[in-house]
């Protein structure tokens, strides 16, 4: 297609004779320099590369081409087309490709080619001093790191693709000492496909804050497993909604303010992907059976409402006391988790090892199976 249009602005592979793309005599197109951009949403919905490569080419005619009765024609066609397009303006935004009908009489085109290369999660081990960075491509591409704040550049090998099928791959890939943060570029083709920056520091800044003002987690500890009164205010919510957030999770607590339909808190991450987690929580000191018909109700509204993906929310009664198999099986059945004090203790312990708020999130969804799992995670519900 671009040898046709570079030497003569025609295509010439059809039976007729050929498409001619400007009248005879018209200029040939000029061309602008390849660049990368990110894809739109609607160029390909079933595969969503986040880049494009992208070539622009323009010409001149003498006279407005093709006449303004023609794309008439052409909107009223496609309306009338299965499916229908709402005209060929509304063809082009559902493509990703640009159009201007009045911007110009010269005729233009634009050329795309998906960069099929991308980042699917990146994922920091401090405890092992390592990243994971899992990737999707096609054919073997480049990635580059910056460790900062050195600024230290390195090229990390990637194993080989296949040419023409996608495939998922990780790089384990040793963090320098020193290095708080790390961006990543995914490069193919000679052109910078995709990005992504994580914090790699070895601590949690709010464990630090919290270990100054709150030694060994002891006033944490009292809110979670004994204080009952505290000025009217419940401590066990209090005690949970701030585990959370040591978890690197933004809570809303709602306290006094729980009732008409309004949750305990509601605790909220976007990771370095755009995936996002979010755990709808209520508390109680005993008697968990009570919560579970209501929550599991107004999780499955708030989804709705919010118009995420299921999986996405994870509703948690959180519960002093101890609880039993019977109450376990019955928060299962509507799609609900238990944690109790055994599993809060379990939880408190993930969080002093600087666990990831994904990690945190895993681990409370795990227990939604009645089977021990070492190390308190399952892909029972991935």
């Amino acid at each position: 297609m671009i040898d046709n249009l570079q030497a003569s602005t025609i295509h010439s592979r059809f039976a007729d004779g050929g498409v001619r793309l400007v009248p005879t005599g018209s200029r040939l197109y000029s061309w602008h320099q390849p660049l990368t951009r990110r894809s739109s949403s609607g160029s390909n919905p079933g595969r969503h590369w986040p880049s494009v490569l992208a070539v622009h080419g323009s010409g001149t005619i003498p006279a407005p081409f093709p006449p303004q009765d023609v794309w008439r024609d052409i909107d009223v066609r496609l309306r009338r087309h299965d499916p229908p397009y709402n005209g060929f303006a509304a063809l082009c935004a559902r493509l990703g490709l640009q159009f201007d009908q009045f911007g110009s009489n010269n005729p233009h085109f634009n050329l795309y080619a998906e960069l099929p290369a991308r980042f699917l999660a990146g994922e920091v081990s401090r405890t092992e001093k390592r990243l994971t960075l899992r990737l999707e491509y096609v054919g073997t591409p480049e990635v580059v790191l910056e460790w900062l704040p050195n600024r230290e550049t390195r090229r990390e090998p990637v194993p080989t693709g296949n040419p023409q099928l996608p495939a998922q791959r990780e790089l384990v890939i040793s963090i320098p000492h020193g290095a708080t943060e790390v961006k990543a570029n995914l490069l193919t083709m000679k052109c910078d496909a995709h990005e992504i920056s994580l914090r790699v520091g070895w601590e949690n800044i709010l464990l630090h804050i919290c270990e100054f003002f709150d030694p060994k987690q002891s006033n944490l500890t009292d809110f979670l497993f004994s204080k009952t009164n505290l000025k009217n205010v419940n401590p066990f919510e209090l005690g949970v909604s701030r585990l959370l957030s040591l978890a690197g999770y933004t809570v809303l607590w709602f306290g006094k303010g729980a009732k008409d339909a309004l949750p305990d808190l509601v605790a909220y991450v976007r990771q370095p992907l755009g995936v996002e987690r979010i755990i709808y929580g209520e508390c109680t000191l005993k008697n968990p059976a009570e919560k579970f018909s209501d929550l599991a109700k107004r999780a499955d509204d708030l989804r709705k409402d919010l118009g995420v993906e299921v999986g996405t929310i994870l509703p948690v009664v959180f519960v002093r006391n101890n609880t039993s198999d019977q109450d376990r099986r019955a928060a299962i059945e509507l799609g609900l988790v238990l944690c109790d004090g055994n599993d809060i203790r379990r939880l408190q312990e993930k969080i002093k090892s600087d666990a990831t708020p994904d990690e945190i999130f895993q681990f409370l969804r795990s227990l939604s199976s009645l089977t021990p799992i070492p190390g308190g995670l399952s892909t029972l519900f991935v």
